[in-house]
């Protein structure tokens, strides 16, 4: 986005890009100079004319870029709570406005702005056409002023109405993955690898160990392996009792090469790290079966339910990768032969995996397979990479 032309103002875009927060400046005549580059995301990246560059803020905020991103009744909210401090006496400005929040306006009568106002919106996912839940924003308008205490403009600064404690906890995470995650907004058939993963012998392990110590193990084992698939650049996907999905596209990765051989590179990390952690839990130790394979139409994207984020994937090849996963002997991997011929000779080779050596087998014929996983997908060929 253009920087403000005044210093001051250009010095407070400077440090709010820095700091990645979603905000916007208006110069000493309240006309919106700049957004940042969050903001502007959030807003679904519209042009500097869109976002109203040069115009008045009451003008600016309601054009249609910004009008979208909130409810009706929100922005009236927002309006009562800061229109008499940004509309001045020029009333002209205010035309853009409905009639009853321009009357609200004018019935509070103009207010200089000399200390900050507090608002929020009820914020909607531009251009979605699912029913994503709204969630609120928080605002703050607050005057800025020179090292001679001259009025030099004002900021507008947006935050998750969230407690810092509770962000925290998501600030824990890995935040390309949640890049990645943020990109299946919008559900899509994508193409990538599949992993599924579950753990043998937990059954017998909840019943011997105390239940803190089990929850220890299982939540150290997923933290390890959520952050595996978040090195690979993967998407992890459902947790479900003592197994796990993960995804990795090629729209991330690059190739289809590059996805199959985060999957398996992934694969082998999850049973060192179930050896690692339940190894002195456990005789025999807790082992992981593994199952990877291609998806060439994985429909796949965020769920939003009331209290999580979660990527779910649809699709025939969800479904057989589970019935892989399930086929697979306690802490070995079976791939299925559409995987593996994804891989480039150069990936095939730092895998240590040589194609033309590798002999498959259907998976109804493995002893391990089941009649359900036979019937779902009995006939892929599958082998340990």
């Amino acid at each position: 986005m253009t920087e403000p032309a005044d210093p001051e103002l250009r010095h407070w875009a400077t440090l709010l890009e820095e700091l990645r927060w979603a905000a916007f400046l208006l110069d000493r005549d309240l006309r919106l100079v700049w957004a940042s580059s969050e903001i502007a995301r959030f807003l679904g990246s519209p042009t500097e004319e869109d976002l109203g560059y040069g115009l008045h803020v009451t003008k600016a905020l309601s054009g249609e870029a910004w009008r979208r991103i909130a409810t009706p009744e929100s922005r009236a909210r927002f309006w009562k709570d800061v229109g008499p401090f940004v509309a001045g006496d020029a009333a002209p400005h205010d035309q853009g406005l409905s009639g009853s929040v321009r009357a609200a306006i004018r019935e509070s009568g103009p207010r200089p702005l000399t200390r900050a106002v507090a608002s929020s919106l009820e914020y909607v996912e531009p251009d979605s056409d699912t029913d994503l839940p709204v969630y609120r924003v928080n605002l703050v308008v607050a005057p800025l002023r020179d090292e001679h205490g001259t009025f030099v403009g004002a900021l507008a600064l947006g935050y998750m109405s969230v407690r810092p404690g509770l962000v925290s906890l998501l600030a824990r995470g890995d935040e390309a993955m949640y890049e990645r995650m943020a990109k299946l907004v919008e559900p899509r058939s994508k193409e990538g690898a599949i992993l599924f993963c579950d753990l043998e012998g937990s059954t017998d392990l909840a019943r011997t160990l105390p239940s803190a110590e089990y929850f220890r193990l299982v939540r150290s084992l997923w933290t390890e392996i959520d952050a595996l698939v978040a090195r690979s650049n993967g998407i992890v996907g459902k947790h479900a009792g003592d197994g796990a999905s993960a995804f990795f596209l090629v729209d991330d990765l690059g190739s289809a090469s590059r996805a199959a051989s985060a999957a398996i590179t992934t694969a082998r990390g999850i049973h060192d790290r179930a050896e690692t952690v339940f190894g002195g839990a456990s005789e025999p130790a807790c082992l992981m079966r593994v199952g990877v394979h291609w998806g060439s139409s994985i429909y796949v994207g965020q769920l939003v339910p009331g209290g999580r984020l979660d990527v779910a994937a649809l699709g025939d090849a969800v479904n057989e990768c589970a019935r892989i996963q399930e086929s697979a002997p306690p802490g070995r991997t079976l791939a299925s032969k559409p995987l593996v011929e994804r891989l480039a000779q150069d990936d095939a080779a730092r895998l240590d995996i040589d194609a033309e050596q590798i002999r498959y087998r259907p998976l109804e014929e493995l002893d391990g397979a089941s009649e359900k996983a036979a019937a779902v997908a009995g006939a892929i060929p599958v082998a340990t990479p």
